[in-house]
This record gives structure tokens, C-alpha cells and sequence, in this order.
């Protein structure tokens, strides 16, 4: 709804004002800041946090380092101090997606375990300064499982992971 003076009236009439000149300001910095984006870009100044982040460091060349076919086995623990179900023939084939290393894990050809299928994707969170993983099992009624690292990685293993490279 408008007023007479063309300002919103959905904030109250107290606000009115203050709304709009908010709104005015950050429109007209919004059109200057991109007005001379070009020109730091073109005079090498540093990149935007964004850029500087999105650009791929170590832990993307760690990821690189997995795509391929591989043999995995693959091992769970039930429950805390149980013993672990270890499984084996069992290929999986990881590729890069951006920043994200997909799998894409299934019995290997010949195997004699049921068909499944298992699709993750992991990579490093600059933000939240750790790795994160997400898989969806067709072995498990447990819909799309999350994970998160509380360090790096350490013998081949991201602390968050539970399968273990092999081949």
C-alpha cells in the first residue's frame, strides 16, 4: 500500500521515511559499487571474498586425486564398541563436479551381493573451515545422510568417512 508520497505503508507510519531513504541509499551504492566493479577488476585488485573462496585450494587437489574406478572396501560399525560388518566387491567411481567429488558406489560385476546403489558427494567448506558429505543409499531407509568433518584428513581417511580406499 502507498501513500501520497509514494513510501510504503506497511512498515506503519512511524517508519515510513526511514524506509525509504534506507532503500534509497543502498540502491544508489548498490548501482555505484557495480558501476566500479569493472575498473578494480582491471587494475588487479584483490578478488571478492567469494572469488578468493570459490577458487580451488589443496583439499580440491586431495578430492582430484580420488576420481577414478575404484575397489572399495566398505566398513560399518552398528552401534559404538560393536564389531565391524565389512564389506567387499564393491566398486565405486568418483569424478569432480566443480569443488565436489561425486561416487557413485555399486556391487562390483560378478559380486554376489544384491544390487544397491549409493551416491555422495564431498568437498571442503571454506566457510565453516571443514569437509562435508552427503549420501543418499538405496541399501538404507534412512533418506539423504549428512556428514561433517571435525578435521582434515589423516592415512588416506577423512574423519567423517567410513569407507576406506583400497585400490
Amino acid at each position: 500500500m502507498m501513500n501520497a508520497r509514494g513510501n510504503a505503508d506497511w512498515l506503519g507510519t512511524g517508519s515510513r521515511r526511514h524506509v525509504s531513504s534506507a532503500f534509497r541509499f543502498s540502491s544508489a551504492l548498490a548501482v555505484i559499487l557495480m558501476a566500479i566493479a569493472p575498473a578494480f577488476a582491471e587494475n588487479g585488485a584483490s578478488a571478492s571474498a567469494v572469488e578468493r573462496m570459490s577458487t580451488p585450494g589443496h583439499e580440491a587437489d586431495e578430492l582430484a586425486r580420488r576420481v577414478g574406478k575404484w575397489s572399495v572396501v566398505n566398513t560399518i560399525w552398528p552401534t559404538p564398541g560393536a564389531q565391524p560388518i565389512v564389506m567387499t566387491g564393491l566398486v565405486a567411481e568418483r569424478t569432480m563436479i566443480g569443488p565436489f567429488m561425486q561416487e557413485v558406489m555399486r556391487p562390483a560385476p560378478g559380486s554376489k551381493m544384491p544390487d544397491f546403489q549409493r551416491i555422495a558427494y564431498l568437498s571442503y567448506d571454506w566457510v565453516e573451515g571443514r569437509w562435508k558429505y552427503v549420501s543418499m543409499d538405496t541399501r538404507f531407509p534412512a533418506g539423504i545422510m549428512p556428514a561433517w568433518s571435525f578435521g582434515g584428513e589423516e592415512d588416506g581417511r577423512f574423519h567423517s568417512c567410513s569407507s576406506r580406499l583400497v585400490s
